[in-house]
């Protein structure tokens, strides 16, 4: 069951998007051009990088949360494989031993 765990956390690659997760979204930033001081071209700098980084938290939350529901998803359906395959027997024999009672009536 390890191996499914570690696959989506490679597969999610969740150590980088844990850390970079206020990075811009692709690493789109917008610089001030050179010998410019008005202010509109500096709130719009400004605020074109926010938006990139705000787009960038959400879609790496988002994935975040993604795989926290499949790695939820994945244990619980490895703890119900587990715990199927080891009540198994007991279902077959319980099965047969039924069968067997009917056929003797």
């Amino acid at each position: 069951m390890s191996n499914y765990v570690n696959f989506w956390v490679f597969f999610f690659s969740i150590e980088r998007v844990i850390k970079s997760l206020f990075s811009p979204w692709k690493k789109i930033e917008y610089k001030v051009p050179k010998n410019v001081f008005d202010i509109l071209v500096w709130a719009d700098v400004i605020f074109s990088n926010i938006f990139s980084r705000v787009m960038g938290f959400i879609i790496r939350t988002v994935l975040i949360l993604v795989f926290v529901l499949i790695e939820f998803l994945t244990l619980t359906l490895g703890v119900l494989v587990i715990l199927f395959w080891i009540l198994l027997p007991i279902l077959l024999a319980y099965a047969l031993f039924m069968i067997l009672s009917e056929t003797n009536v």
